[in-house]
């Protein structure tokens, strides 16, 4: 996949069109004129955005549009993960949204790639704070939304057929419903998720939920509305929700829906709670493993799901939590569920363009 690179600069104010790296242009200007197969390696540095961005520009499945922050070195904006286990981002652009009515909406634009950048804002109050169209895949990147937000308010809201991985996306709103809202068949792999008034995790319609941190959230996952078919909730840590761990008790029906290896602990809530007594069509709840959980690790309501059977849950057999809810950082130990999702990518289907764009 070849791809034509494009600048942006806090300063830049060259035309699209005569773009180069030694004449970037500015934000805006990208936002606006940004075409398939280009890459738009955006510098380091605050961008203030003062309005609400609605933006139209698409990509393609052979040729996407990249959006990849850097520093001094294109390609440079990845800088790992600092030692309290939040992403580094010391060489990523920040895109600051101020103002109540202001967000990003690209829900109107397909087959975007977002990669190492930085969106917060602390007086956003709309429902969706980013919101990303059919076929992006985000990765590396940060979302953080505080203030007093929105009852509807989603940090995160994806698509169809797209992926988020290796994210940290945090919610610390008054008012707020999640920190990713999800429909269609996406993928949410490897990011660490805080939504301190809401789920962490919506998921409407097919996903796959892997290898994420979720902590400090009222449920970690809820599976919601009534296709959420061929999901995988799979090896996922879990930790200081106050309400449950993983709730399907809104989901019409919980057919195909395979929920495998997770560590869920330290819960006000139920580690597992469902409406429904059975599911059906290969339905799958196989080798969890629950700690403290105030209302019990599987409700009663649960009854006879097929292959239910969670692992032993006293300290002296449990071994290893991987995660120690009293320290503020929740950094995962070696081999805990929620890491290293990057070393998991490269042997995976879920993109085409994650090692070469």
């Amino acid at each position: 996949m070849a791809l034509t690179e494009k600048y942006v600069t806090t300063t830049g104010s060259e035309a699209w069109a005569t773009n180069s790296s030694g004449n970037p242009s500015s934000l805006a200007e990208a936002l606006a004129n940004a075409a398939a197969g280009e890459r738009v390696n955006i510098k380091s540095g605050t961008y203030t955005i003062s309005s609400a961005l609605t933006i139209t520009v698409s990509g393609t499945t052979a040729d996407p549009i990249v959006w990849r922050g850097y520093d001094t070195t294109i390609g440079d904006g990845y800088q790992g993960r600092n030692a309290d286990g939040t992403l580094d981002d010391s060489n990523m652009p920040h895109l600051s949204f101020t103002g109540t009515g202001n967000n990003l909406n690209a829900s109107n634009d397909t087959y975007w790639v977002w990669d190492s950048i930085k969106v917060t804002s602390t007086s956003f109050t709309g429902s969706n704070l980013t919101r990303f169209g059919v076929g992006t895949f985000i990765v590396n990147s940060i979302f953080d939304w505080s203030g007093s937000g929105h009852t509807s308010g989603k940090t995160v809201d994806l698509a169809t057929n797209s992926t988020v991985t290796n994210c940290d996306i945090t919610n610390t709103c008054t008012n707020t419903l999640c920190g990713i809202e999800s429909s269609g068949d996406v993928m949410i792999v490897g990011n660490r998720i805080s939504c301190v008034n809401g789920a962490g995790v919506i998921n409407t319609v097919d996903g796959s939920i892997i290898n994420n941190l979720i902590f400090e959230c009222t449920d970690g996952i809820d599976l919601v509305g009534a296709n959420s078919r061929r999901g995988s909730i799979v090896g996922n840590t879990i930790v200081d929700c106050t309400g449950d761990g993983i709730d399907t008790s809104n989901h019409l029906q919980d057919d195909i829906v395979r929920i495998v290896a997770n560590l869920i602990t330290d819960i006000s809530g139920y580690g597992f709670d469902s409406e429904y007594t059975t599911a059906d069509y290969g339905a799958l709840f196989f080798a969890n493993r629950f700690d403290r959980t105030t209302s019990g690790d599987i409700s009663t309501r649960v009854g006879d799901w097929p292959n239910i059977e969670p692992e032993d849950t006293s300290e002296a057999t449990q071994g290893n939590e991987y995660t120690d809810p009293s320290t503020d950082d929740y950094t995962l130990e070696s081999g805990a569920p929620g890491i290293d999702a990057l070393d998991w990518l490269p042997n995976s289907n879920i993109g085409y363009w994650q090692n070469g764009a």
